[in-house]
């Protein structure tokens, strides 16, 4: 095969797989929207949610790759008068599941030689989640559905993704340093 006839084979698989890939974006894409619809149908109180993705400026020398910060997420209920609310998703799902949360008080203690110092302890306490906190588990399952590369496809990187419950997306830059 000469040098010309090589070069025509591979423009031929680089627009193949360029033409493969928006179907494949695309295809994500309608089954992420399908998703999302289902979340709010389930929870008809949430109104909107939202994580942040990106690729790190530096990763202590090891490769710089890109995730989606699944674990904290940004959420807010049609109800509640607040801006919105930042929840560890991993660990309202826990919370729901048992019944219980964990909470920390104060607690004075004091050293053989009498001196006092002030740490906080530990209790868990019955959990009664609230609506926003009930699509938490929800959401977690959906998220942990796709892969990081179908997120850096269909959102793009150092990005913050908000998912509405009208069905629109935002992307705002996300600065991460």
């Amino acid at each position: 095969m000469n040098i010309e006839d090589m070069k025509v084979k591979l423009h031929a698989v680089r627009e193949e797989r360029e033409t493969l890939s928006k179907k494949i974006q695309q295809m994500a894409a309608e089954v992420f929207a399908e998703g999302v619809k289902g979340i709010f149908e389930k929870h008809p109180t949430l109104e909107y949610f939202s994580w942040n993705q990106y690729t790190p400026y530096f990763n202590d020398g090891d490769v710089c790759e890109f995730s989606v910060n699944r674990d904290y997420m940004t959420a807010k209920d049609i109800n509640d008068s607040d801006e919105d609310e930042d929840f560890d998703i991993c660990n309202i799902a826990g919370d729901i599941k048992r019944g219980t949360k964990f909470e920390y008080v104060d607690d004075m203690r004091v050293t053989p030689d009498k001196w006092g110092y002030r740490t906080q302890k530990r209790i868990e306490v019955p959990f009664t989640p609230t609506p926003l906190e009930l699509a938490a588990p929800t959401i977690q399952e959906f998220m942990n559905e796709f892969r990081d590369e179908d997120f850096l496809m269909m959102f793009g990187d150092h990005v913050k993704v908000t998912i509405n419950r009208d069905g629109t997306v935002l992307t705002d830059d996300y600065d991460h340093d």
